[in-house]
């Protein structure tokens, strides 16, 4: 009798395997055909290339409403199911603007997944990924863009000259100066803050020729003095050069030459606006090109105390080498 019942629950252990194994088959091929791929021929197309049909329906678990992707060598398009009956269905293109890319008789591949159809086609694929590395490449660049290469000290030297705008001298008429020039020679540390922003520290020599139909003087002047720039992102065709805007602020010492004696005296740099164009023609090298305008005040004294203030604004011009390090 023990014999006769374990036999019997080995049986109803058999039978329910069995059903587990043949229903997870069915459900194994469901999934495996909802997945695949058919290739299948236009069988028809409406006038208006909107509608067409093809022969496969019901006998391939399509039903009405449900959407899949077509595709041709070229060419890959999403419709609807608005017709199914067992061996046939009409489909509708989902894109309302768009048309049947497809002729009649041509065989296409029928996808019912409508996610990501390039990858239905290898060429689709292939230029994908170029242009998904070539996005990748981009973003790269823009990003060393903004920190100028990711280089964070900056090493430089200008060589600028100038020329006298206006200028107003105590103790002297102003109407009596004829020419006023001279020649600039800068050396600065800078470090790169990021966003295109760049604050240095310098060191400047300057000497200046006065001409005037009372005497002709020459002023040497030296300066330590802050800079604050920003360098515009540069666009993609042009990522070697780069424009920037800047101003500085500096204090000093003067010395003026004259005939008679010299004088000197402390002097102030402020407020000096710039611009310009920097190109890049090594890895971490660059040569530069600005323009800018400048405010001078100097306050000398004569031996014999007398003071003599003088106030200017000059225009100048120059050139300078960048070396840059991470």
């Amino acid at each position: 009798m023990y014999s006769v019942v374990k036999l019997h629950k080995i049986k109803i252990k058999i039978k329910f395997l069995f059903l587990f194994l043949f229903s997870l088959f069915i459900l194994l091929s469901s999934i495996t055909e909802t997945f695949s791929y058919h290739l299948v021929p236009i069988l028809g197309i409406s006038p208006d290339k909107k509608k067409f049909f093809i022969n496969i329906g019901e006998n391939k678990n399509l039903v009405e409403g449900m959407e899949a992707t077509f595709t041709s060598d070229n060419t890959s398009i999403i419709a609807k199911a608005i017709s199914v009956s067992d061996k046939i269905s009409i489909w509708n293109i989902s894109e309302p603007s768009a048309i049947i890319p497809f002729q009649k008789d041509q065989i296409v591949t029928f996808n019912y997944a409508t996610e990501k159809i390039w990858m239905f086609d290898p060429n689709n694929y292939l230029t994908y990924k170029k242009y998904q590395k070539e996005a990748e490449e981009k973003k790269e660049r823009m990003e060393s863009l903004k920190t100028r290469g990711g280089y964070k000290h900056i090493v430089a030297i200008k060589r600028s000259r100038f020329t006298g705008e206006t200028a107003t001298i105590s103790q002297t008429d102003s109407s009596t100066i004829t020419s006023r020039n001279g020649d600039i020679i800068e050396l600065m540390y800078a470090y790169n803050l990021g966003l295109g922003i760049q604050l240095g520290l310098g060191y400047r020599a300057e000497k200046e020729y006065l001409l005037s139909t009372l005497v002709n003087t020459t002023s040497d002047r030296a300066y330590f003095y802050l800079d604050l720039s920003y360098h515009f992102i540069p666009i993609e065709k042009f990522s070697h050069i780069y424009l920037f805007l800047g101003s500085s602020l500096g204090s000093g010492v003067s010395k003026t030459s004259m005939p008679e004696e010299d004088i000197s005296g402390k002097s102030l740099l402020f407020p000096t606006l710039y611009g310009g164009v920097e190109y890049f023609f090594f890895r971490g090298h660059a040569i530069h090109m600005e323009g800018g305008v400048e405010t001078i005040s100097t306050k000398e004294s004569f031996a014999n105390g007398i003071r003599q203030d003088t106030s200017e604004v000059n225009y100048k011009i120059g050139i300078g080498y960048s070396m840059l390090f991470q």
